[in-house]
């Protein structure tokens, strides 16, 4: 969808077509993945599925305009339980893009909490994550964050 821009007609409206395609596909699977894990909490996976899926969840509600959504999903990414066993998941690249969002969008709090919440479950990058969860709080914005705006 971001490449479209660039591109001439019609190939523009054939890129931006194939993304709506993706993005209504990740919606799907996304509310698919929530309503197998709602009859199934006993999987060890449940709250990283609940995790994936809200954030999923949240960065399409923010494209669509919906700060609200974006937040109520980001809250439920947040609440959702840390697996049993301490594993590496592998990084989601949405929460970056939903962190990077929301903070563009003048959100502080909720992100650092989500933030917070995060570092339970990437014990990798926990330190990181505490240290910029602090930072959003304290009005700063995270290096990691500035280099993304920096390249916009």
């Amino acid at each position: 969808d971001y490449t479209a821009r660039e591109k001439p007609e019609p190939e523009r409206s054939e890129m931006q077509k194939r993304a709506a395609a993706g993005f209504a596909r990740a919606r799907q699977y996304a509310e698919d993945a929530l309503a197998l894990a709602d009859r199934h909490p006993q999987t060890p996976d449940y709250g990283d599925i609940l995790y994936s899926a809200h954030t999923t969840l949240a960065v399409l509600a923010l494209r669509n305009g919906d700060r609200g959504a974006a937040v109520e999903h980001m809250a439920s990414a947040a609440a959702a339980p840390p697996a049993d066993k301490a594993e590496y998941m592998p990084h989601l690249g949405l929460r970056t893009r939903l962190v990077e969002y929301l903070l563009r969008e003048g959100e502080r709090e909720s992100v650092a909490q989500y933030v917070e919440k995060s570092a339970e479950r990437f014990p990798q990058e926990r330190e990181r994550l505490l240290t910029e969860a602090k930072q959003i709080r304290d009005g700063i914005m995270p290096l990691s964050y500035q280099y993304a705006e920096a390249r916009r």
